[in-house]
């Protein structure tokens, strides 16, 4: 067995060293000048490292337990969020126990995302499930480091979109989309409903006659609301009217056959959430109180529809200036 004390000067403290599981080679001051004491550090702190590798979970592990159990807080469109960001998180860093996860290891991961094009704010979310399943880890005491010890701070300043359609452009965009998916597009256009809203809408909650429809909310538990159906929706939905069941059918690659319906209509690339986008700024245009435009998108106050979602045209400031 090689030995593994070793000085970096005579008479100064003992080093020593030895390999974690993923076999990186970790070195340590004993802070001892003794050689017997060293090797007695050296020895409890493989016994430590044992101990924890024995009860700390891996990553993938962690990682299903959080979705499983840790998230009962979140809607369900932010566990898939996490899902998805965990998919990244042991593409990089591995499946390897979190008792040897190290803060390098989380900066060269936040790193290669970059390289890769990810948006800043897209890592800091995958560091914040990150975050998440090592706290979980470090109240279970399966770790003995928080997760501020290994997950640094990332502020990523978020840029809001300001992209919405003009009638003519959504014209455009439904020519080059199939009839069947018209119906998706109208629903998000004209209620503001997320593509998760827009895909568990049901029959049973939309009251034709009486020209409203409920939304479920899958965002927060206060989104689910019930919005008007203005008269081309519901010109829509009479023509595909059922007594039950799902409203649209799945529609697993939304984003890249808007993608694509975009760039054959010589238009922007053209996202879910402009459709949201686009319903918030023409009621905004058309002078809709923000509060009014706030509850109707399931926000709780108009914090995110004067940031985000509530555009104004050219004609509503210059109807503003000459008035």
């Amino acid at each position: 067995m090689p030995d593994r004390l070793y000085r970096k000067k005579p008479g100064g403290f003992w080093y020593a060293w030895y390999y974690d599981d993923s076999g990186k080679r970790v070195c340590f001051s004993t802070r001892t000048r003794s050689r017997l004491e060293a090797q007695r550090v050296l020895e409890e702190r493989e016994r430590a490292r044992r101990r924890r590798t024995e009860r700390a979970p891996t990553l993938r592990r962690a990682l299903e337990r959080m979705l499983e159990l840790g998230a009962f807080d979140l809607s369900p469109a932010t566990v898939a969020m996490y899902a998805q960001k965990g998919g990244h998180l042991l593409r990089l860093l591995g499946d390897r126990s979190l008792a040897d996860l190290e803060r390098e290891d989380v900066e060269r991961f936040a790193a290669a995302r970059l390289a890769e094009g990810a948006h800043p704010s897209t890592v800091s979310k995958e560091l914040t499930c990150l975050r998440r399943v090592l706290r979980i880890s470090f109240e279970r005491r399966e770790i003995d480091h928080p997760p501020s010890a290994v997950v640094p701070r990332m502020r990523a300043r978020y840029v809001p979109r300001d992209r919405f359609l003009t009638p003519h452009q959504v014209h455009r965009l439904l020519e080059h989309l199939p009839g069947r998916r018209h119906l998706w597009v109208l629903l998000a256009l004209y209620t503001g409903a997320r593509a998760s809203e827009v895909a568990r809408l049901r029959w049973e909650d939309v009251l034709l006659e009486r020209g409203w429809l409920r939304l479920p909310g899958t965002k927060t538990s206060r989104a689910r609301r019930w919005v008007p159906i203005p008269e081309p929706l519901a010109r829509a939905l009479a023509e595909h009217r059922r007594p039950e069941g799902p409203v649209v059918e799945p529609w697993t690659n939304v984003r890249r056959d808007l993608a694509l319906a975009s760039e054959k209509a010589g238009l922007e690339r053209v996202c879910p959430n402009d459709l949201r986008r686009t319903y918030a700024s023409w009621l905004k245009q058309r002078g809709t109180d923000s509060l009014v435009v706030a509850r109707l998108l399931g926000h709780t106050s108009t914090r995110m529809v004067e940031m985000v979602y509530g555009h104004l045209d050219d004609p509503a400031f210059e109807r503003a200036v000459s008035a």
